[in-house]
């Protein structure tokens, strides 16, 4: 994501570091001291145990003339906190369906462990009911 020089500035930890220098890091986006995750007391303390849980970001959907639904501020055509340069003139909910989940994904690799390729007919291996053709 390419933000502006004025985004940098709204995102931007405002803490310090033991040095002295300014935090580097990006301030969480519900924090209103402008905090990253360790300043705001939000971190890690103490040993890791195990595979680390992966948290969802927590941002406030945008809801500028950039895009016609809600989307993630700074992202393709929004230039947040400034003014969009383009509009998208795509109306919202024309998205492709069915949308391919995680799960889908899963039970096509299955699929095609099982039977051959699956999805390219192109160099699908023939099994099944279609062999004899």
């Amino acid at each position: 994501m390419a933000y502006s020089e004025r985004a940098i500035e709204r995102r931007r930890c405002t803490g310090t570091t033991k040095a002295g220098d300014p935090c580097q890091a990006w301030a969480v986006w519900d924090d209103p001291r402008q905090l990253c995750v360790q300043h705001a007391g939000r971190g890690q303390r103490g040993p890791r145990s195990g595979v680390r849980k992966s948290e969802r970001t927590h941002y406030q959907p945008c809801t500028g003339i950039a895009y016609a639904w809600p989307h993630r501020p700074g992202s393709g055509l929004c230039c947040w906190p400034d003014p969009p340069r383009y509009r998208s003139l795509i109306p919202p909910s024309t998205h492709s369906w069915p949308r391919v989940t995680p799960e889908m994904r899963q039970f096509q690799r299955m699929l095609s462990q099982r039977w051959g390729y699956w999805g390219n007919p192109r160099s699908r291996k023939m099994y099944g009911p279609r062999s004899w053709l």
